[in-house]
């Protein structure tokens, strides 16, 4: 009897540690995976809530063909049809190409450029600009013109940026016979007597970034503001060559002033309407950065984030 009793009892014994162990098992092993189980149908029912209210089909036929449409679109469906991809990289080429052949010849990279620019550059370039412009009655002053040949910056390859585009402003300003026009109350001494300033000036660098977190500008607009008069089809063919083949200066910003007719100045050497206009231009080069096109490396946990150059408006510093 006591035999028996003491097999009752193991028994006892061996089903509850097999209950407990049962429990252990569904606690530790079961109960999550069920949890998580839960939680992601709960997530796919809510994105498909969401799906659904934003309008996207639930159909996974109609899904995939609109996959390829997308995809089509952003690669292109061959040479003849180039996808976003290609325009973009197209458009990144023709931005870049007014300074490129000059960066190649003087500082074989774009990062040969920006690190080894020197004051001595700059100052070479803006002297023989302001000669150049000087031969062609166009004066400038450097409260004017926000740049003199003793600008300094720790990005010296910026100023010489800005040397090159109004250089290249210059020149199809020339080609489409504009006048350039003067604020009176500044003069600028010269050889002759004093001169009125040139009405151009340079405007804050602006910094574009590729995402708001990224520590470089993948691009940086070079904007310059003239005041200009001419007649109304030089005026539009002026506009049009802004972004011919070889220069890329497109208008931010132009306004276009009719000039009063009973004035002398808008009378033509014969007595008739000389019809000019006058035209308030903000144009913009654009310097293609090297490595501001590159996503940032993600960062580790607990690493600090190393601080964005300045935005729009202001010099891209640290670039």
């Amino acid at each position: 009897m006591n035999t028996l009793r003491q097999r009752y009892r193991l028994l006892a014994a061996v089903m509850m540690v097999a209950a407990v162990g049962c429990l252990l098992f569904w606690w530790l092993a079961v109960r999550p995976y069920r949890l998580q189980v839960e939680d992601e149908l709960q997530s796919l029912d809510k994105k498909r809530t969401s799906l659904r209210q934003r309008g996207w089909s639930q159909d996974r036929a109609a899904l995939e063909q609109l996959l390829q449409a997308r995809t089509e679109r952003l690669e292109g469906s061959g040479p003849a049809t180039p996808g976003l991809r290609r325009r973009a990289e197209q458009v990144r080429q023709i931005a870049s190409a007014m300074f490129q052949e000059r960066i190649q010849r003087d500082f074989q990279t774009p990062e040969g450029f920006v690190r080894h620019a020197s004051n001595i550059d700059f100052r070479e370039a803006f002297n023989a600009l302001q000669r150049r412009l000087a031969a062609e009655d166009i004066w400038v002053a450097p409260e004017v013109l926000k740049l003199s040949e003793e600008s300094s910056s720790p990005y010296t390859y910026q100023l010489l940026l800005q040397v090159w585009t109004l250089e290249r402003l210059s020149e199809v300003i020339r080609e489409h016979r504009l006048e350039v026009l003067t604020e009176a109350r500044v003069k600028v001494r010269s050889g002759s007597g004093d001169r009125a300033a040139a009405r151009l000036a340079f405007e804050p660098i602006v910094a574009y970034y590729l995402t708001p977190d990224h520590p470089l500008p993948c691009l940086l607009g070079i904007p310059v503001r003239a005041r200009l008069r001419g007649q109304p089809s030089d005026v539009r063919d002026f506009l049009t060559a802004l972004t011919a083949a070889g220069v890329f200066l497109p208008p931010v910003q132009a306004e276009i002033y009719a000039e009063d007719p009973s004035r002398p100045v808008a009378v033509a050497a014969d007595g008739t309407g000389g019809g000019r206009v006058e035209l308030d231009v903000t144009c913009s080069a654009f310097f293609v950065f090297p490595g501001g096109d590159t996503p940032p490396p993600l960062r580790p946990a607990g690493a600090r984030p190393v601080a964005p150059p300045a935005r729009g408006g202001e010099a891209a510093e640290g670039a």
